[in-house]
């Protein structure tokens, strides 16, 4: 396959995401429109997953449910796919109009294309609604089409997933790419994304739904998920069956291949007993239900009856639905805007202005639908609307927001977690400003009147909000014995979150906020040669937390910080300790300058460039 120099007329912006750009064009040559991929930006990993994806596409045989592949070429120095356009929509947006039947046959027609894909020794790894979409055939049909092999995975190529990283959508990624390690990889995997998409295609829900990020991939690697029949009553037992199958931790449970859940798909849908394992599941409701099948007229009264006393009930247990379900929509709003930023800082360096512009017009937008609002909805709005100002380090703003939703009564831990964070940053900035002042009664006064405003608080609310981050309890414990000074067992938490998730970059930066706290009490104390070891520790934390998140405003503020620190302290104490040499001024200056000119690549217009 080669880099073909194709006029393709004009080009029609189709669609965007944060890696790529998609244009409608016309092939003039062959004579057909065509899809061109594009990326956003010129980075070599993007490139070589850019190439990545169209060697996978190019080896798979053709087949009308996976989107062929033209070519690759240049333009204007921007790398492109040229491919299948697709006219149609996301599943996730036009599932909820399909029939239940059709719904069953996407996924059936999907897992049967999967065959030839793990046949090639590939694996997806990013199945989800809104990576398949569904067109048309010229008989009106359903045609289904897998979309978007840019994470693809085979064992025949070196990986591009670097320590710390992961790849996949949480919701529906397997257990095995949490826990990292490409070994466990294989068709099960995308078996799990299968499973995953068609639950939210029977009941209108993802398989997990977090209160926070860290809360999501806990529930993936050790809860079992509600099953379909709960929120969908229905949906068939044995419809349920195959997807609580396909959902299994471990993989070996779920089904081999593709191929063999197309089977069991087929054998429902002709009312025929599933293969296998699962023909050993089939349980009485199923049974009784094919029985009712054959004696439906009959039962029509007793079910009419059954019908008005359900009405009844519902209408009784409305309101506190109602509220159950304003929890649910805002806590997605909350999660989505926390996971479309950490998905920013974890991408390569970039100019985030425009990612972050886009969150803060959806917050405004938010703040608006308040003034449409009453009773109930009001504080889980207030509580999505607190954590998305979080994300984008808006402590202020934050910490309005979510104390407005407490005192609204949505008293949850992810709340009490979100204040504690606020609270906790501007507990570091208020002792930051203290340990630069002169006087010693006047540092000790500035600090005491930061632990009564900030530290306190944020801890006793960081305490409250634990049960929010049990994918990472270390992480926890570690900020709050961070703010309670111990900074010995502070360290020893972080660390031991950083190494049991290594993903996990805020653990990293944590250690180096704690090094900086402890460099900042020992100049205080004299001890300068204390105070150089513990921000030459900072430093290396910090640049262990850009490697895994290049893109994080917050982290490269942290390590200009370190280093202006450095420079700063070292000429005040030039010839009273070791360290504070002149070449080390020197080196203390440049690597200042390189960690500080990070910040304005990242957004030029921040207060901090």
């Amino acid at each position: 396959m080669s880099a073909d120099r194709i006029d393709y007329g004009t080009a029609v912006p189709l669609s965007s995401g944060g890696m790529a750009e998609v244009y409608r064009a016309y092939d003039a040559r062959l004579g057909r429109p065509v899809a061109l991929k594009f990326l956003r930006r010129e980075d070599p990993e993007q490139v070589e997953r850019l190439l990545r994806e169209a060697r996978a596409l190019a080896h798979l045989p053709t087949h009308e449910n996976l989107c062929a592949i033209y070519g690759v070429g240049e333009q204007e120095g921007r790398p492109y796919i040229a491919m299948e356009l697709i006219e149609g929509e996301a599943l996730d947006e036009i599932g909820e109009q399909l029939t239940l039947r059709e719904r069953v046959e996407v996924v059936m027609q999907i897992a049967a294309a999967l065959e030839p894909v793990h046949d090639a020794g590939l694996i997806h790894r990013d199945i989800k609604p809104t990576n398949i979409v569904l067109a048309r055939r010229a008989d009106g049909s359903l045609r289904p089409v897998l979309v978007d092999f840019g994470v693809v995975w085979t064992p025949r190529e070196a990986t591009l997933t670097g320590l710390g990283q992961w790849l996949g959508t949480p919701a529906f990624m397997a257990p095995e790419q949490v826990v990292g390690g490409h070994a466990s990889l294989g068709p099960p995997t995308d078996v799990y994304g299968l499973g995953g998409t068609l639950y939210f295609l029977l009941t209108g829900r993802q398989p997990f739904e977090g209160e926070s990020h860290l809360n999501l991939l806990r529930q993936v690697l050790g809860d079992a998920p509600t099953p379909p029949r709960r929120h969908a009553p229905d949906v068939a037992p044995d419809l349920e069956t195959i997807v609580l199958r396909c959902l299994r931790k471990d993989s070996g449970s779920r089904y081999p291949s593709g191929g063999a859940l197309a089977e069991d798909l087929r054998r429902h849908l002709a009312d025929e007993p599933l293969a296998r394992a699962t023909s050993q599941q089939r349980t009485w409701d199923a049974r009784l239900l094919r029985r009712v099948r054959r004696w439906r007229t009959p039962l029509h009264a007793i079910a009419l009856a059954l019908v008005v006393t359900i009405v009844l009930l519902a209408v009784l247990a409305y309101r506190a639905q109602a509220r159950r379900d304003a929890v649910q929509r805002y806590d997605r709003v909350g999660t989505s805007i926390e996971g479309t930023l950490r998905a920013v800082a974890m991408s390569a360096p970039h100019d985030v202005r425009a990612a972050r512009a886009q969150v803060r017009a959806r917050l405004h937008a938010l703040t608006a639908e308040l003034d449409t609002l009453s009773g109930p909805a009001r504080a889980p709005l207030r509580a999505a609307i607190g954590r998305g100002w979080l994300a984008l380090r808006d402590d202020a703003r934050a910490a309005a927001h979510l104390r407005a939703a407490w005192q609204g009564g949505h008293r949850t831990a992810t709340v009490a977690y979100g204040r504690g964070l606020a609270l906790g940053r501007g507990y570091e900035r208020a002792v930051r400003r203290a340990s630069r002042l002169g006087n010693a009664d006047a540092r000790a006064a500035a600090r005491a009147q930061a632990d009564q405003r900030y530290r306190d608080a944020a801890r006793d609310l960081l305490m409250q909000g634990r049960a929010t981050a049990l994918a990472a309890p270390a992480y926890v414990e570690g900020l709050i014995q961070f703010y309670e000074g111990d900074y010995a067992t502070a360290l020893a938490s972080a660390q031991r979150a950083r190494g049991l998730l290594p993903w996990l970059y805020e653990a990293t930066e944590l250690v180096g906020r704690i090094e900086y706290a402890r460099a900042l009490d020992a100049f205080n104390r004299g001890d300068f040669n204390a105070a150089w070891r513990a921000l030459r520790a900072a430093d290396r934390a910090y640049r262990a937390a850009s490697a895994s998140a290049p893109s994080d405003l917050g982290v490269a503020l942290g390590a200009c910080l370190v280093r202006l620190e450095s420079l700063a302290n070292g000429i005040d104490h030039v010839g009273t300790s070791s360290e504070a040499s002149l070449p080390s001024l020197i080196a203390y200056r440049d690597a200042a300058r390189v960690a500080c000119r990070r910040i304005p690549r990242l957004d030029p217009d921040s207060a901090e460039a």
